[in-house]
């Protein structure tokens, strides 16, 4: 009996200090405080990840023509045919970030940042928007460092900060399709 106690307490402390994390998390990404920012990799803030990507900037145009694009991808069993646009953005971001990341951009968006209207992408079934579908809960960070959702490198600044401070998590929504994904030559 003693031992059922001790284990429903710790459970219940777990369970606590999990909810507790998750509402620090949440009241972090509205509120864009400076609270929190070292990920395993050191501190780091969108502003600190912009300066990383305009770094990588200058031997971009080099990068990119070097890379060769797939033509088509096999999505959930469909080959999907990629435009000159959609291969654009894979190679830029098979610079920029880790492969796990270009491979959910593959799924979340299917490569498309601005669509043929010229708008941001938004999801067809959530309100995540972009390349590698970034939630609303993450406008104060836009806001805060005075970045734009449509300005791609500024973009993948908060999406590269997200990588750092939470992993794949945010991307997790798709994990079946990112085992299945495979690129086509």
């Amino acid at each position: 009996m003693f031992f059922r106690v001790i284990m429903l307490v710790i459970l219940v402390i777990g369970g606590l200090w999990y909810l507790g994390s998750e509402v620090r998390e949440r009241t972090f990404a509205r509120a864009g405080s400076d609270v929190n920012t070292t990920s395993k990799k050191g501190r780091t803030t969108p502003a600190i990840e912009l300066k990383r990507i305009e770094e990588k900037k200058k031997d971009l145009a080099k990068k990119v023509a070097s890379i060769q694009a797939p033509r088509a991808m096999l999505k959930n069993g469909k080959v999907e045919t990629l435009s000159e646009r959609q291969q654009y953005v894979y190679k830029v971001l098979t610079v920029y970030v880790p492969h796990e990341l270009v491979v959910a951009a593959g799924c979340e968006s299917e490569f498309i940042h601005i669509d043929k209207d010229g708008q941001l992408y938004i999801g067809k079934i959530t309100p995540d928007r972009g390349a590698l579908q970034v939630n609303p809960v993450h406008d104060a960070l836009f806001e805060k460092y005075g970045l734009d959702y449509r300005h791609f490198e500024h973009y993948l600044a908060v999406v590269m900060y997200l990588y750092r401070m939470r992993g794949d998590q945010p991307w997790k929504s798709s994990a079946e399709c990112q085992k299945s994904l495979r690129f086509l030559a």
